[in-house]
Parts: C-alpha cells; sequence; structure tokens
C-alpha cells in the first residue's frame, strides 16, 4: 500500500478543482487480508482525513467479494469527492458487486472503472442513481475477453445518470440506434465518449443524440470500420446558445480547449470537436480522408488509427487540411505491390494547432529528415508537447537533424523509434544506429523514448578557444567563430524566446548545447561550460531505450538527474554495466523497471560498430573482461549483483530482470532474502531462473525455515520450504510473479500499453 502527496503532480492549468483534489489525493493497492486493510484505511483515516481523492489499484489475486467489502470502508473518508479504481491485470473482472460497493460513497462527483475485462453479465450502471452529486462516470476496460463492451442494456442503465456532465464508455460492437438513443436523457453532457462505438448505429442514432444535448462539448467516437464514418455526417448544427452552468466544472482536455480557442476565433461553435479513433485492418485512403476533409474537417480535433496502407503520399495533404487536429496518430505502410513512396512531413506543416503527433513507417518507405525540415516544423508547430517517429535506422535522417530537436520548445515527450517491421539483426548493428545527443534535446522532456540509438554527446571544452576533440567518439567538431558566436549569443539560454526561431536554425556543429549556452549549477570552465557531470534532462520520469549503445558515463548522468523518475526500461542496451545501474538507489520515487539484455546483446557486449576512438577501445576492454562485474571492481556487462540496488526501492511495482545468464541458485537466495522481500508494493515480478529452480522444491537446497521471523534461514526471504514460485507469493502477497517475459500490447481504444503478465 502507498499514500501518495501529489503535490508535485503537474495538472492542467486553470483546473482549480483538479488541483485541490490532487494535493489531498491517496494512492492505495488493495491488501489480499481483510484485516490489514481495515487497520490500514483506520489509520489513514486519522492521518488523511481531508482526502478528496483515491487512486486504488486492485491486484488480480483479489476476489470480488473481498474488493466489494474493502471499497465500502472508503466511506470513512467523508470528504471523498474523485474514486478512479484501476484493475492491475487483464485477468481481473469488473463485476456488479464492485460497482454496488461505489453506490454506497455518496459524496462522489467523479468515478472511474478501467482496466481488467467485463464479465458477460455486463453491468448494471442504474445502480448508482444513489450519488446524487455523481458528475462524471468512466468504464473502460483494457480486454474483451468475455464481454467486448458494454451493451444497450447497459447503456440503457448509464442513461438513469441524468445529473452526469461527462461520460465515457467501451461499447459493444453489437451496440445499435436502441442504446445510443437512451443516452438523448443525458441532456446536460458536456463530453460523451464511446470508444469504441457500435457496428449498427446509423446516421439517424448520431443525428439524434447530436440534437438531444446542446451543450455537448467534446465528442470522441471508435470506428470497427471506415464505412461508420458515414453514420458521423449524422452531427448538426445547432444555433448558438448562451448558457450558463451549474454544474460541478470537470477540467477540459487540451484537445478540447484548444478547438474551443479555434472555434472562438471563427470555427463553428456551435458544433461539438470530435475526436476520432479507427480500428480497421483494412483502410480505404481515397473514402475515409474524403469524408473527413468534406464532413468533419471544421470539427475534428484529434484523430488516431491503425496502420494506412497508401500507394502514395497524396493523403498527407488531405490530413493537412484537418486545420484544427491537436493530436494525429498513424502508421503508414505499403499495400502488397506497391511502390515506394516518400512520406513528407511538411505536408502537415499546416497543422500550426498541433500538440501530439505519432507517425510509424515501414521500412519500404522514406522518411526524411534533415535540418531544413525540422527548422520548418518546430516553426510550424510552436505548441507541440509529444512527438512520435519511426525514423531511427534510416538512411535518409540526417544526425545533424536530430540535434536541432530542441527547437520544438513545448516538447515534452519525444519518441525515436525503428519502423514498424524492422527487425533488429546481429550482424553490424552498429550501421543502423542514429547518434542522439542528450544535450541537445528539450530540456523540459518528461517521457523519452528511443531506439536503435547511439547515445552520445558533442565535444566538451575548457575555454572558448580550446580544441573540440569528444571524448565521447573522438570525432572532431567545427569550431565556433565569427558569426557562429553571434549565433551563440542570440541562442543563449535554456528556454530561448520565440522572436529568435524566426531565423533559420544554426547548424549543430556551430551552435552550442543548452548546457553550453547556459552556466550549470554543476560547474563549468571559463567559457561557461559544464563539466561531463551536469544535469542533462532534470525533469525525465520515464525512459525507454531499446537496442541502443551508451556508455556507463552517459546513462548514469541520465539517470543521477533524473531524480523523479518513475518508469525506466533498459532492452538489449549495449555498452553499460554494473557502473551505470548503480544510479537505480537514488531513483526513490521509480514504479517501473525493465532490464532485459539477451544473449546477443550481451555477447556484444560494449565493443565494435559505432563508438569510435577511445570509447571503443574502453567498450572492447570492458567486453573482455566477461560479464563479472560489479559496482565497485568495474568490469564489463551486467551482472545480477545490480539487483541489490533495488534493496530500498519500495515504490516499485512492476520488475522485469532478464540477463544472458539465468539466476542461478546463490543470486536466488540473495534477492529472495535481501531484496525482493522488502519489495512489499510489488504487483508484477518477472524473473529468469534457472531451469532446475523451477522445478526444485527449495531455493539453495534448504528445507527448513518459516514465514516469519528474522534468521538467516527464516522469514519470507530465507531457506522456506516451498518452490521458488510458492516462497516468493508468501514474501509478496500482492504481486503476480512470472516465469516468463511480460507482453506489452497496444490499446488502441484507450490509447495505451497494456502490461500483460502470465503465470
Amino acid at each position: 500500500m502507498e499514500a501518495a502527496d501529489q503535490d508535485g503532480a503537474p495538472t492542467e492549468p486553470g483546473a482549480s478543482d483538479q488541483q485541490d483534489a490532487e494535493r489531498h489525493c491517496l494512492e492505495l493497492q488493495l491488501h489480499t487480508d481483510e484485516a490489514v486493510w481495515m487497520r490500514q484505511i483506520g489509520h489513514l483515516k486519522d492521518w488523511c482525513s481531508q482526502t478528496r481523492s483515491v487512486k486504488l489499484g486492485i491486484p488480480s489475486c483479489v476476489a470480488t467479494p473481498l474488493a466489494a467489502s474493502s471499497l465500502r470502508l472508503l466511506w470513512l473518508f467523508q470528504d471523498l469527492q474523485q474514486l478512479d479504481i484501476t484493475f492491475n491485470s487483464t485477468r481481473c473482472r469488473i463485476e456488479q458487486p464492485v460497482v454496488v460497493a461505489c453506490a454506497e460513497l455518496l459524496n462522489l462527483t467523479s468515478l472511474r472503472l478501467c482496466g481488467g475485462h467485463l464479465a458477460r453479465r455486463g453491468l448494471d450502471l442504474g445502480v448508482l442513481t444513489s450519488l446524487r452529486r455523481l458528475r462524471c462516470l468512466s468504464v473502460r476496460p483494457h480486454s474483451d475477453e468475455e464481454l467486448d463492451g458494454l451493451e444497450d442494456e447497459h447503456l440503457g442503465g448509464a442513461a438513469r445518470l441524468t445529473g452526469l456532465t461527462s461520460l465515457s464508455l467501451r461499447a459493444s460492437e453489437n451496440v445499435t440506434d436502441e442504446g445510443v438513443m437512451a443516452l438523448t436523457a443525458l441532456t446536460g453532457l458536456t463530453q460523451l465518449s464511446l470508444v469504441p462505438m457500435g457496428l449498427c448505429v446509423t446516421r439517424e442514432g448520431v443525428a439524434a443524440l447530436s440534437a438531444a444535448m446542446p451543450h455537448l462539448q467534446s465528442l470522441s467516437v471508435g470506428l470497427h470500420e471506415c464505412r461508420q464514418v458515414a453514420a458521423l455526417k449524422g452531427l448538426q448544427e445547432r444555433p448558438r446558445k448562451h448558457h450558463h452552468h451549474h454544474h460541478h466544472h470537470q477540467p477540459q482536455p487540451a484537445a478540447v480547449a484548444a478547438a474551443a480557442s479555434a472555434s472562438a476565433s471563427g470555427g463553428p461553435a456551435s458544433c461539438p470537436c470530435i475526436s476520432l479513433v479507427l480500428n480497421s485492418p483494412e483502410v480505404s485512403t481515397g473514402g475515409f480522408f474524403s469524408t473527413l476533409t468534406l464532413v468533419l474537417r471544421p470539427r475534428l480535433v484529434a484523430l488516431r488509427m491503425t496502420t494506412v496502407e497508401a500507394t502514395d503520399g497524396s493523403f498527407l495533404l488531405a490530413v493537412g487540411t484537418l486545420a484544427h487536429l491537436t493530436e494525429l496518430k498513424m502508421g503508414v505502410g505499403l499495400p502488397e505491390g506497391g511502390q515506394p513512396f516518400t512520406v513528407n512531413l511538411a505536408a502537415l506543416a499546416s497543422l500550426g494547432q498541433l500538440r501530439t503527433l505519432e507517425l510509424a513507417v515501414t521500412q519500404e518507405l522514406s522518411l526524411p529528415l534533415s535540418v531544413k525540415m525540422i527548422s520548418l516544423l518546430s516553426l510550424s508547430w510552436p505548441r507541440l508537447r509529444s512527438l512520435s517517429l519511426s525514423a531511427m535506422t534510416k538512411p535518409e535522417v540526417a544526425p545533424e537533424a536530430l540535434e536541432l530537436l530542441d527547437n520544438f520548445a513545448a516538447l515534452t515527450s519525444l519518441s525515436l523509434f525503428a519502423p514498424l517491421d524492422y527487425y533488429a539483426s546481429d550482424e553490424e548493428p552498429s550501421a543502423l544506429t542514429l547518434p542522439v545527443n542528450p544535450r541537445y534535446l528539450p530540456r523540459g522532456l518528461t517521457h523519452l523514448v528511443l531506439e536503435c540509438a547511439h547515445l552520445r554527446d558533442k565535444p566538451t571544452r575548457t575555454g572558448p578557444d580550446a580544441p573540440s576533440t569528444s571524448a565521447a567518439n573522438g570525432a572532431p567538431q567545427q569550431q565556433n567563430g565569427g558569426s557562429g558566436a553571434a549565433l551563440t549569443a542570440a541562442t543563449t539560454g535554456a528556454n530561448r524566446a520565440s522572436a529568435d526561431r524566426t531565423a533559420p536554425s544554426p547548424s549543430p556543429s556551430s551552435r552550442p548545447s543548452q548546457d553550453e549556452a547556459a552556466p550549470s549549477a554543476c560547474g563549468g570552465g571559463s567559457g561557461g561550460v559544464p563539466t561531463r557531470g551536469s544535469v542533462l534532462l532534470p525533469h525525465l520520469e520515464q525512459l525507454e531505450l531499446n537496442s541502443c549503445r551508451v556508455s556507463d558515463d552517459h546513462l548514469g548522468a541520465l539517470l543521477s538527474g533524473a531524480t523523479g523518475m518513475r518508469h525506466l526500461e533498459l532492452t538489449d542496451v549495449r555498452g553499460i554495466s554494473d557502473a551505470a545501474l548503480s544510479a537505480l538507489s537514488r531513483l526513490t520515487r521509480l514504479e517501473h523497471l525493465v532490464v532485459r539484455i539477451s544473449g546477443a546483446a550481451g555477447d556484444r557486449g560494449a565493443a565494435g560498430g559505432a563508438a569510435g576512438g577511445a570509447e571503443a577501445e574502453a567498450e572492447k576492454e570492458a567486453a573482455s573482461a566477461g560479464g563479472g562485474g560489479g559496482v565497485r571492481g568495474g568490469g564489463g556487462g551486467v551482472s545480477h549483483r545490480s539487483l541489490a540496488t533495488l534493496r530500498n526501492a519500495s515504490t516499485l511495482r512492476h520488475l522485469e530482470w532478464s540477463l544472458p545468464e539465468p539466476l542461478g541458485a546463490g543470486a536466488a537466495e540473495e534477492a529472495l532474502g535481501g531484496v525482493l522481500a522488502g519489495l512489499g508494493g510489488l504487483q508484477e515480478l518477472y524473473l529468469d531462473v534457472a531451469p532446475e529452480l523451477r522445478a526444485t522444491t527449495t531455493v539453495g537446497g534448504r528445507d527448513e525455515g518459516g514465514d516469519s521471523g528474522g534468521g538467516d534461514g527464516g522469514g519470507p526471504g530465507g531457506g522456506g520450504g516451498g518452490s521458488w514460485r510458492e516462497r516468493l507469493q508468501r514474501a509478496l502477497p500482492l504481486c503476480t510473479v512470472a516465469e516468463r517475459p511480460g507482453i506489452v500490447m497496444y490499446d488502441l481504444w484507450n490509447d495505451r500499453t497494456v502490461q500483460v503478465v502470465g503465470p
């Protein structure tokens, strides 16, 4: 269980109610022992009596009756208004007793149920009529294991909650006009999400829905097939109405707020803003995009879809006419027998309101990124906050262009992936990696995901006239002089004024990095240049490196500076050792950790490839030293000793650990007794243990010990009887333990990745 104060959590600007709720928010995990849960709630109601919001996780091992009875105890928080329930596993079933228990918390204004899957009987949401203050309701399972969504009868139950202003439901593909028209009773709705929507909903049903909701500002719709877009022609333009809301106000999503601003400057304010999700395996670019541009163009603010099969890039011109788009997520591929073409991002330069862009392409398609292109796009998308491109491993991407990404001043999330159908070959992997300099990334980044990248640094100078020879890669750097000095003065500071961005961006070789331009608290030379130990991305909360190359120094610098890191994944990362992972002990907020090094990556270690000069030699020496290096002694590669750095990681919720050599008996005994037994908040665990440990009854050959006590052979981490898995389960009762790696799936309907960890 965790009780967390959310003072530092980012919130939407102007959402005072939301900010106040976050300041009085508890994050809890339901315990498998009801007596323990009762004691915890008893203490928390005294310590946190002003709690207004609870985020509750329900592990898969908690049965529905226990979950329902435990939820009822939340009535002890007299000021509780917002309840967010997350079912931690897709194997969890959302059942009616949980909804009934929520209906007894009479002060709730917001209720959200997400994760898990629906039982075949569905849910009767009509029981929530007892919550007379309820304004926001969301029911969004992440799996269609039994029921793919709510049916017509279940939508009818939700229609009884006439006080709602915001409703988000995952509807079954069997939903018809009957279910949609039942929702017309909710005349006070300002936000409605039916993602997905039923296959049988017609234009008439959508028209009735639109006509019955005069205050509707945001409509999110999910489509199973392209043909369903024709039903959205039923959206009617209503006469402009001036009215005052007396409901409890819910903060609007950024897309809605941006579109409302656009409408105020000339757009049709009488129509709801539309967010569209298309999950169809076959997309006809012609008919689908024609409807978008002809019918929905004035009001479409978000478009999220699966991979589009196109024969040329003309469809991007149609997308470029959707002037109010704030979010665009899609993939592009070739149909069978199609001819490769170029995906030109310049066609989207007209989308001046864009805040989120995710574009994935296959290997056959060209996605050129040049200095000129990045300069154009950074000027065209001044509000861009999230950028995801499958640009890595592509020869048409200029490395210098990646060093201009800090021109996107508002960017907080950056993902650079390999193509959709890319397969990482063990042969000459270095020839496919692109260099990425962390010092030239936007300093405000909170999320960074890199695939097939080589994290390397520019030369570190000791003075303004010092020769530029990189200790990191041995490559010479062009000297700044003459006009370069003027450019340096014009771009000083991490946050340059927008007026400076109207001029052409200097090439990376003639401009300083952010740390060079601004003096650092970590120190620097006479020219204001910081040392290698300066903080690179201080706001980073999520870092994922997949098939990347990075040195211990660079990874250590990233982790040491990002004290708020919550999510870290290192998959087949070459060039690192235990020395870099020693920084894990300083990540006091870490919740999600994946360290997965395959045999091929481990064999390659830090040798050869893109690293040059002194770095390559050092990496080769590290690789030849074998995999036994530790934190103190250096050495090459990552060993199981690094598990010890997690000894005090009390916030950790998800852990995957897999190295070329499976966890042997001795290391498993040490890990269980000295590390894992203390991670009481762990929810999902995968450890790659040796085959003999999966069959034997004890770890390390011990037969004695119990479930309590603190001796060398006792306690949950000692040598108690039972298999490795049984002993882990006793030590971590809230945790799902797996003997194979977790599977990560992308849930398009909910726009999030889902971790599936099997038994």
